[in-house]
């Protein structure tokens, strides 16, 4: 799929960049309130937004993505969803750790993952990984992810 990348989507990417850097659009954590992620992966690479809920609705703390390497772009849909994950988690690690985390995800077989035996070994050991937060993970619409879906496909 060709994407245009004209004037007006030159300025647009400008102007979303001013907006998510300028810092009255980044707030303080809340150590009494729940972490909220939202994360996503495409085929080239994953991103990730840390929120929390505060007297205007939902504030961003932080923000991540990576692109993939060769390798991970040929993983499979739920191992780069699942890496996703992980790299919310490792981000934003020093934030959240021992908090409460809800983490959405528009890949809804993540909400199961933890409750069956994966295949894959490296499922396997990022399974385990996740364990050590507290977090619940819930399923998302695409429409519904789209800070994260955005930063995965940047």
């Amino acid at each position: 799929m060709k994407f245009a990348f004209n004037q007006v989507e030159l300025d647009a990417f400008n102007q979303l960049k001013l907006l998510l850097s300028n810092a009255p659009c980044l707030v303080s954590p809340n150590y009494d309130l729940p972490f909220h992620i939202y994360c996503d992966s495409s085929l080239r690479a994953t991103g990730c937004v840390l929120l929390q809920e505060g007297t205007n609705g939902m504030r961003p703390i932080a923000y991540a993505s990576k692109k993939f390497t060769d390798v991970q772009s040929r993983w499979s849909v739920v191992e780069r969803e699942a890496y996703g994950v992980i790299y919310a988690l490792q981000q934003f690690e020093v934030l959240i750790f021992g908090c409460e985390i809800i983490l959405f995800s528009d890949h809804n077989p993540l909400q199961f993952l933890s409750e069956c035996i994966p295949k894959s070994s490296k499922l396997t050991r990022w399974m385990l990984a996740i364990q050590r937060f507290n977090i619940t993970i819930k399923h998302v619409s695409g429409k519904n992810n789209l800070v994260a879906d955005t930063l995965s496909r940047l």
